[in-house]
């Protein structure tokens, strides 16, 4: 990767995006992953309130390392109940 420039997969991904409008499953993961390395929670809050990203119970696990607020919007947009729950708990 070029310093200042977009890698592969971020062009990847902003062309998905901007064609189909919204990432699967498993690109929402991989989109994540690399955002978070780059410690760019501001785009992945952004992606899912605008519904550009799949919501998805792992796709709540990784960023909950990171954002337990974000983690917890993914789950409930996933509806994965028992992980709004337990993180809901966890946080009292």
């Amino acid at each position: 990767a070029i310093p200042g420039q977009p890698t592969p997969l971020q062009i990847y991904f902003g062309t998905v995006l901007e064609r189909a409008g919204k990432l699967n499953k498993f690109e929402s993961i991989e989109v994540a992953k690399l955002f978070l390395q780059q410690g760019r929670t501001d785009v992945l809050e952004k992606y899912v309130a605008e519904n550009r990203l799949e919501c998805s119970e792992e796709l709540g696990d990784l960023i909950r390392a990171i954002d337990v607020k974000l983690a917890l919007q993914v789950y409930y947009r996933a509806e994965v109940k028992h992980r709004v729950v337990q993180l809901l708990a966890d946080t009292q």
